[in-house]
């Protein structure tokens, strides 16, 4: 079955593709997307993450069927979104190298941003961390040796630490839970 073949349909360029079974979307890209054309401008866009039968994928995915296959790049909401969260996990693996005992919890978005801090917690108190300007010079340098680093390095699962979750507490309210009871576990 590895020399078989499938057919996508690149939504990017209307065209049907064939290719290998067990292609990946970063190989499928490498060969024919390198990268995305901003028609208003011109400006060329590196391909982030593909959405595959409407569904959101990485470029590791790899191609074991027939699907309708539309390349994102920065331009698009999905694969601004995709950079975000990537540069998210990053920025969480850089100040866990350098600040063991701190977590980085990102709260929220802003319009221009997100918002986040960076905490400890000491004697079962969260506590708030500040930062001088050359621990976030560090933070930056941190970040550019991962990327340059895991540039073609397979994914792998983050521990629980490094992406700020902590196990929930009784008496915290659930999410969808809008009644405002508390719940127990």
């Amino acid at each position: 079955m590895e020399d078989s073949k499938l057919t996508i349909y690149c939504e990017n360029d209307s065209r049907m593709r064939e290719v290998t079974y067990g292609t990946s979307l970063g190989e499928i890209a490498a060969a024919w997307y390198p990268s995305l054309t901003d028609p208003g401008s011109g400006h060329e866009n590196r391909v982030l993450s593909a959405l595959v039968d409407n569904k959101v994928r990485g470029l590791d995915y790899k191609v074991y069927d027939n699907h309708n296959i539309r390349f994102l790049s920065y331009l698009d909401t999905e694969g601004r979104r995709t950079y975000i969260r990537s540069l998210c996990l990053v920025l969480q693996e850089a100040v866990s190298r350098l600040h063991k005992d701190r977590i980085l919890r990102i709260e929220h978005s802003l319009p221009s941003g997100l918002y986040g801090e960076l905490v400890e917690y000491a004697d079962g108190k969260r506590k708030p961390c500040f930062l001088m300007d050359d621990e976030v010079e560090a933070i930056y340098r941190a970040m550019k040796e991962t990327v340059a680093a895991d540039a073609s390095a397979p994914l792998r699962p983050l521990p629980y630490t490094i992406q700020g979750i902590r196990p929930r507490r009784p008496g915290w309210r659930k999410a969808s839970d809008s009644s405002g009871r508390r719940c127990t576990n």
